[in-house]
């Protein structure tokens, strides 16, 4: 995101104080900043009146900066078309992170979430069964045979692997590269055949608003 679209985050960084405003009442009951939709849930417990209705107090203050900083996340989501929960999420660590750290304001900082998509489990290679030509043994066989039968079992067993690759993961190599025009488009509203043109191998702007689309549907999910 930030080779292709630093002012996201330099916007987002003009919400830290914000931010900081509303971390002032973290410790008071009922308040919660660790994600969106923790935020989301303590604006909401605590907003059961209206807050022009509610005396002076700390308890009030606390409910209006839980609702600046909500509303404020959701006009910068909303004003990138990034409005989703786990942007917001995104967001709102990164702004932990900066108010912790303000050297690295505005810059991008690694956040160590699950997959995006579940990894199929590998296959299961079994040692097939044979007797091993072992002098004195009860069994006897011979190496060639044991040499074609653990062959035959490789084989069958990249045979599974190739099959996961051409289902699975060749569909999704291409992810990251679709990631980019996803950003490209969406949040810096470029045209397709721009992005297209801007490829480094032969695109046509169909292909990159297929790519685009599905990334979409995938990410509404």
């Amino acid at each position: 995101m930030n080779d292709l679209a630093p002012e996201v985050l330099k916007d987002l960084a003009g919400l830290l104080p914000t931010y900081q405003g509303a971390t002032r009442y973290r410790d008071d009951p009922g308040i919660y900043l660790s994600d969106w939709e923790g935020l989301c849930e303590s604006q909401a417990v605590l907003a059961y009146a209206r807050l022009e209705d509610l005396p002076p107090g700390r308890w009030r203050d606390g409910l209006k900066a839980l609702d600046e900083l909500q509303h404020a996340l959701v006009r910068w989501a909303t004003g990138w078309n990034l409005n989703h929960p786990r942007v917001l999420d995104w967001a709102l660590q990164h702004l932990d992170m900066w108010a912790r750290m303000p050297e690295h304001t505005g810059k991008p900082i690694p956040l160590y979430w699950g997959p995006v998509v579940v990894v199929p489990p590998t296959p299961r290679f079994t040692t097939p069964e044979f007797a091993l030509p072992i002098h004195g043994g009860e069994k006897t066989g011979d190496w060639r045979t044991v040499e074609a039968r653990l062959r035959e079992a490789v084989e069958a067993w990249l045979g599974e692997y190739r099959a996961l690759w051409h289902a699975w993961a060749l569909p999704n190599q291409e992810l990251q590269k679709h990631a980019r025009w996803w950003v490209l488009r969406v949040v810096k509203g470029l045209s397709y055949t721009t992005i297209a043109d801007q490829g480094e191998e032969p695109l046509t702007d169909d292909a990159v608003r297929k790519a685009v689309e599905r990334l979409s549907r995938e990410l509404s999910k």
